[in-house]
């Protein structure tokens, strides 16, 4: 497993798209409600009529939620701020948390799934107009929400395993009660996967999962080729549930670019109209290419991807084509849109001779605050690289001192949860023998969309 994905799993990657599941333990919930009498006293004493008040009164009703999987939201309150609620599978309601210090404390915030116990009761007094409150008694957060598909590996001894493969090619092995029905599932099909891993305990093909929840998910994306120019892919892994998407970008010049990032689910608005859009699309039943009468070595082109637990389909469009239905083009477009929209992240410097030599990661939200780090990292220069702070913020990573050559680090992967955006960095190390100088590697990324939202660098808050 690469560092990379260590590190992923160290960040406790949970997200909106856990919301939801088939497969979810569910929860064992009982009913603690007082009987009331049906009798009638045709004139009863003030002292009778206290007690038949009494008997009639309806007690406090608890539900009992016992290895409950779901997701933490962030719910309006009535004085116009926000508090922390969670959201069971399949619900529709999400519950207020009575007292989340003991989530927040973790690490937790809206956007993140988990297995919890507690008691629900009607919202009395509540600070927001769920109709319920919660009061978590035991909770565990999932450390893995992944979109993937079941796939069977070749080995020289039978039986041939079933792993679960998730879109950046990493396997797991799924354990637990949940397992069971997961392997079962049709291989080669979007899937959906939340869990827990030990990183200290690997399997034999893959790290082992112990799964919390899972269900079918579609799957719709678009990848578009430029040959010698540009790549751009965007999917959205979870259409139905979450909304979970990937971005990537590449351009070959004037000075090669790049752009990434993920997300645990788009808003409600944009996933319904694009649902929408796929539907009218009706992708499965489409040629699966549209083309001019000639076709050239580098002609763009671009392909449409989807998939459902009838299986997978790609549409490949290639520049010119004639014919291509209304439908296919509205789709292409929004999916565009989305992929210029989502926060990504693109790196703005990148080096090993930076004057700020503790290890560190800093946060820069508006032009005064890059000032000041690039000043403190490269006091030689006067002027900054160019950052529109009213789309995107800065952050950036340093290794701090190193006694030779051959450092490096790098942010790898930003991905959004809920309302807060996570990085991984990658450090590298010299393989062999490296020259003797001091170094002080660091990377600085701009990211769009960061505004003042909350930023982790490697599960550390900054």
């Amino acid at each position: 497993m690469t560092r990379a994905t260590m590190g992923l799993i160290g960040l406790c990657l949970i997200s909106a798209g856990c919301g939801g599941s088939s497969g979810s333990s569910g929860s064992g919930a009982t009913t603690v409600a007082a009987t009331t009498s049906g009798a009638a006293s045709p004139t009863p004493s003030s002292s009778s009529a206290a007690a038949t008040s009494s008997a009639t009164t309806p007690q406090p009703t608890v539900r009992a939620l016992s290895g409950a999987h779901g997701e933490l939201v962030a719910l309006s309150t009535l004085a116009g701020g926000t508090t922390l609620g969670f959201l069971p599978d399949g619900a529709s309601d999400a519950l207020e948390v009575v007292d989340p210090s003991a989530l927040s404390a973790a690490g937790a915030h809206a956007g993140w799934s988990l297995v919890l116990d507690g008691d629900a009761e009607a919202n009395v007094g509540g600070l927001s107009p769920a109709p319920e409150q919660l009061r978590v008694a035991s909770f565990e957060l999932d450390t893995v929400v992944v979109s993937g598909e079941l796939t069977t590996l070749r080995t020289l001894v039978p039986p041939a395993p079933t792993v679960l493969r998730d879109v950046d090619g990493e396997h797991y092995e799924p354990v637990g009660p949940l397992a069971q029905a997961l392997l079962a599932h049709p291989g080669g099909v979007p899937l959906r996967v939340c869990g827990r891993v030990a990183p200290q305990s690997p399997g034999t093909y893959g790290v082992l999962l112990h799964v919390t929840a899972w269900w079918p998910a579609v799957s719709v994306g678009f990848s578009d080729l430029r040959p010698l120019l540009s790549s751009e892919r965007f999917d959205v892994d979870d259409l139905e549930r979450s909304g979970a998407y990937r971005l990537s970008f590449f351009s070959a010049g004037p000075g090669p670019q790049s752009r990434s990032g993920r997300g645990r689910g788009l808003p409600a608005a944009e996933r319904a109209r694009l649902q929408t859009l796929v539907a009218a699309a009706d992708l499965p039943n489409q040629p699966t290419r549209f083309a001019p009468s000639q076709i050239y070595p580098d002609h763009p082109s671009v392909t449409l991807s989807y998939g459902d637990a009838k299986g997978r389909h790609a549409i490949t469009i290639y520049s010119g084509a004639p014919n291509v239905p209304a439908e296919l083009s509205d789709l292409l477009s929004e999916l565009r849109d989305l992929s210029d929209a989502v926060p990504a992240l693109r790196s703005v410097a990148q080096g090993d001779q930076s004057r700020i030599d503790k290890a560190d990661a800093r946060v820069a939200r508006d032009q005064a605050a890059w000032q000041s780090l690039y000043a403190q990292h490269d006091p030689s220069t006067r002027t900054p690289p160019q950052v529109d702070f009213t789309q995107e913020g800065v952050v950036g990573v340093f290794l701090g001192f190193r006694s030779t050559g051959g450092y490096s680090v790098e942010v790898t992967r930003l991905e959004q949860i809920g309302d807060a955006f996570y990085l991984t960095s990658v450090e590298t190390r010299p393989s062999g023998a490296a020259p003797s100088v001091i170094t002080t590697p660091y990377h600085l990324v701009a990211i769009k969309g960061l505004g003042q939202a909350s930023v982790y660098v490697d599960g550390q808050q900054r």
